[in-house]
């Protein structure tokens, strides 16, 4: 019982934390994106197969800071155990794709989903003004996060995604652009936390390049009309 009261003070001084200097984000220019709430598990959209990051987080797992008194909440130390990478991929033969931000995590850490009633601490993420790019769709994750129905520290539903997470957000790119000279900054906000500690993140920046095209399958409908032609 000692151990829970601990671990419920220590999470909620880390969330506190993040609270207060995650600041306001409401600012947001043409094709800046907002996120709210992600995809129920059962709906989560088919994604195409576009290639993933091609070198996964390497970091060394950070050490928690052991506190010897009252006044600080424990923090992981700044080789962190966790990775950011954004790039975009665009359907074969069109100007429209997918922005992915992709977050990899060492074993025993996660961050919160995109959800704000499924976390202390939803993950944010905003796409930052572009005259190149813009927005279609709110982010939602590859995969549907673990679910605590009523984590018994914070008394309400966690979800969290561990490992390797990866968010789509659809979108349009003003045609005629270079697209080896493509460029999109994402900013990523939230926690990184562990069973012990967790990291406020602030407007961690990524940079998105064009990564490549993918093509979608066509459906068997779609095959028969050509072949009818």
């Amino acid at each position: 019982m000692k151990s829970m009261v601990m671990r419920s003070l220590l999470l909620a001084a880390a969330f506190m934390t993040c609270f207060c200097t995650l600041g306001d984000d409401s600012a947001m220019g043409q094709g800046q994106f907002r996120p709210g709430l992600t995809s129920e598990p059962s709906t989560q959209p088919a994604f195409p197969n576009t290639p993933k990051a091609q070198t996964p987080a390497t970091q060394p797992t950070g050490q928690v800071q052991q506190n010897s008194g009252m006044q600080k909440s424990p923090v992981i130390e700044p080789d962190r155990p966790w990775k950011m990478t954004s790039r975009i991929h665009l359907e074969k033969g069109t100007n429209k794709g997918y922005l992915v931000v992709q977050i990899d995590l060492d074993e025993g850490y996660y961050v919160y989903s995109l959800n704000p009633e499924g976390s202390p601490a939803p993950t944010r993420l905003a796409v930052l003004p572009s005259n190149d790019l813009k927005v279609q769709s709110k982010f939602v994750s590859d995969k549907p996060p673990h679910v605590i129905e009523k984590d018994p520290v914070f008394n309400q539903r966690i979800e969290k995604h561990k490992g390797q997470v990866q968010f789509f957000a659809s979108i349009v790119v003003r045609p005629g652009v270079d697209l080896q000279k493509l460029a999109q900054e994402v900013q990523f906000s939230g926690q990184v936390c562990s069973d012990n500690a967790c990291q406020p993140i602030r407007k961690q920046t990524a940079t998105a390049s064009f990564s490549g095209f993918f093509e979608v399958p066509k459906t068997r409908n779609a095959s028969k009309e050509q072949k009818l032609k």
